[in-house]
Formats: structure tokens, C-alpha cells, sequence
């Protein structure tokens, strides 16, 4: 029975502990794994900005909230955001940040949905160039 026992839980340690699907199994059944959007950045869209890394994140991070995206994970790293497009668009779209200078910031948009990366790319890096949302009328538009 102790042979039983000890091979049953080595097995389980070897298999939770250098499977990184395993940890990542959890989030992908509630929805949260970022694993999309990870293997889609190498067709990401960048830019560089003049700000600071936290700078850079900070501000993104306020335009998320003025467009409504959703953030649906913040990893510690805090290298990355990973968003749904709305409330109500649950389409994913990774933001990831590199710092590239001192005082410059790398920042790359992708998902496996061109639509999604192209839209939010052009919102998120107009407002971070100091532009207004390109998608929000003016007064003027709305006559």
C-alpha cells in the first residue's frame, strides 16, 4: 500500500511541477490564460514611446478604462496586460511592454484577431502619442 501511495504522489509532483499546461489548465478553463495572445505576438504591432516603462504602462493602462476594454489579466511580471476588447467583446488582445532605453518603451499589441490588434493598436497608440481617440466624434462629426 505504501508503494501505491508513494508512486501515486510522485507522479502527481513530476506532472504538476514541469508541465506548464498544468498550471496553466486552471486559467484556461475559467478563461483567463493568456496563452493566445503569447503565441500570437510574434504578428504583433509595435511602436515606441517616449515615457518611462511605468509611465507607459500607467498611461495604457488609464486609456484601457476611457475605451472600456476589459482587463482580464495583470500578471506580477507586470510585462504585459491581457484585455478583452469590451465587456461585451470578449475577443483577446494582449498589450506587452519593453523597456528599450532609459526613458523609452516598446509597445506591442496582438491577437489572433486582425481586426481586434489593428482597431485597438490604432486607438492605443494615437492616445499614447498625446492624440485624441481617433473613434470618439467630435462635436463637429456629430452634425
Amino acid at each position: 500500500m505504501y508503494k501505491i501511495k508513494f508512486c501515486f504522489f510522485s507522479a502527481i509532483i513530476c506532472f504538476l511541477t514541469g508541465c506548464a499546461i498544468v498550471r496553466d489548465m486552471p486559467r484556461g478553463l475559467a478563461g483567463l490564460s493568456t496563452r493566445a495572445v503569447e503565441n500570437a505576438r510574434e504578428d504583433a504591432l509595435a511602436s515606441v514611446f517616449d515615457y518611462y516603462y511605468d509611465t507607459c504602462y500607467k498611461k495604457t493602462v488609464d486609456i484601457l478604462v476611457q475605451i472600456q476594454a476589459y482587463v482580464y489579466a495583470r500578471p506580477a511580471k507586470k510585462d504585459m496586460l491581457a484585455i478583452y476588447v469590451s465587456s461585451s467583446d470578449t475577443t483577446e488582445v494582449g498589450i506587452f511592454f519593453a523597456k528599450v532605453g532609459q526613458n523609452k518603451t516598446r509597445v506591442e499589441i496582438s491577437s489572433l484577431s486582425t481586426p481586434a490588434k489593428e482597431r485597438l493598436s490604432k486607438r492605443i497608440f494615437a492616445m499614447l502619442g498625446g492624440l485624441p481617440d481617433p473613434e470618439k466624434k467630435t462635436l463637429e462629426e456629430v452634425k
